[in-house]
Parts: C-alpha cells; structure tokens; sequence
C-alpha cells in the first residue's frame, strides 16, 4: 500500500501521577500526532488513548484494543507522540514492536523522529526504548532512596493512615499522630473483649450501636474488626516495604 494511503491509529497515554505539561497530556500528545498524520497525507483510522495507566504495563485498554486492530490489518501504522507513552519496559516494547513487524504495521515516534519502516527506524527505535526503560528505573530508585530516608527519621512516607492515626505536618515531612476519636472505638472495642468478655462480634455490635464508623465501609463487621484489632501498628512500629520498622 502506497504511504499516503496509509491508514494510521494514533496512541496517547498519561499515567496518574504525571502532569499536564507539555509533552504529556493527552490533548497536547493528540494533537501533535493528528498533526503528524495529516502532514503525511495519511488517514486517521482510529485514536486510542489510556488514561491514568502506568507506561510499565504491558497490558492496557486501550493499547489491547489497539493492538487488536493492528493484528487483524485494521490499520498500517501506529503514530505516537514520543515512545515512553507506548511504553517503558524494554521487554513490552521488544514483543510488542516486535509483533507490529510481524504484522507489517509500521511504528512512528514524533519526538524521536523514526519510523520503523525503516531498518535504520527499527534500530533507533530499539535504541531508544532501552533507554527509556533505564530512565524509569532510574527516576524508581530515586523515589526509593527518599522514602526510605523518610522512613528511617520515623516520618509516614506516602499512603493513607493505619486505623487510629492522622497525618500531621512535621516541617517538610509528615507523620502520624494518634486519631483520638477512631483511638476511643478501639478502646471501646478492646474494653468489650478483654474486660467484659466478650466476642468480636459482640464488640463490633457495640460500636455501630455507638456510632462508631469505619473510614469508607460505614458499619463495623465481626471480620473488619478482628482484622484491624490484629495490626501490628497498635504496638508503636509499623512495617515499610520488606521489614523495614520505624517507631509511629
């Protein structure tokens, strides 16, 4: 098929914790390949865009959905607006390029300005996503090394609070302070158990009739309850990532 008949899909994705720069969000990464696909005098055959999906994933909606046409000659090209929105993971673009050569679909990349029509497109393509996955592993362990830091001066790193506990500001850092009015349902739970004698059940019972409410569930189950008298925070520590302990 001549390449100005070429039927291209365009992709774009933005993961959770990205912002609305430019480069990334989806209205500028559409834009700039509709742009692209218009300049080559090809035909849009489709827009595919994962929203609030990390690029290490090799599995998303859309890009499945996408990949699906690609596999049944729906489309000849794929245009992205740079290559760590297709993905991250050396292995995922490997099989997933991989496949697209198979299938005769050709990869474009805007920013890196290839197009794995080429040998020499493949190559730089290859290239380039080894390179972006060294980058995200990079930008990881950095985000690693400064919460185990955080973690090690005693502060709270990331995450919602255990059962009990709020999150207070300590200068740059946050840390957790008791939550006296989820402490006193524990109390009250406790008291129930220990000094009446009586099941988790029957103390569940006691706090919805109380008023006391879980967080986001609303009533106290018997099984709720036992799960959260068992953690292992009420002692004072709590557990980060493979047994790392600092005080609450």
């Amino acid at each position: 098929m001549a390449s100005s008949n070429r039927r291209a899909a365009l992709y774009a994705r933005v993961s959770t914790d990205e912002q609305a720069r430019d480069g990334t969000s989806l209205a500028t990464q559409r834009e700039r390949c509709r742009a692209y696909i218009a300049a080559q005098g090809w035909d849009c055959a489709g827009e595919y865009v994962d929203e609030g999906v990390s690029g290490a994933k090799a599995s998303r909606p859309q890009l499945d959905a996408l990949m699906s046409a690609a596999s049944t000659n729906a489309i000849d090209a794929i245009v992205v607006a740079k290559l760590d929105r297709f993905g991250r993971s050396t292995r995922h673009l490997a099989n997933a390029l991989g496949d697209l050569d198979d299938w005769g679909v050709a990869f474009v990349s805007i920013a890196e300005a290839f197009d794995s029509a080429s040998p020499s497109g493949r190559l730089q393509r290859n290239m380039l996503g080894a390179f972006a996955e060294f980058e995200r592993e990079q930008i990881r362990d950095r985000m690693m090394a400064g919460q185990r830091a955080t973690v090690s001066a005693g502060y709270w790193p990331a995450g919602p609070p255990p059962h009990g506990y709020m999150i207070v500001q300590k200068g740059a850092h946050k840390a957790l302070e008791i939550n006296e009015a989820e402490a006193e349902g524990i109390r009250v739970a406790t008291a129930v158990i220990v000094d009446e004698g009586g099941t988790v059940g029957d103390a569940a019972n006691r706090l919805n009739g109380l008023g006391f409410r879980r967080r986001k569930s609303g009533r106290w189950s018997r099984i709720a309850l036992r799960r959260r008298l068992l953690a292992d925070h009420w002692s004072g520590e709590w557990t980060w990532r493979s047994g790392t302990e600092a005080p609450v």
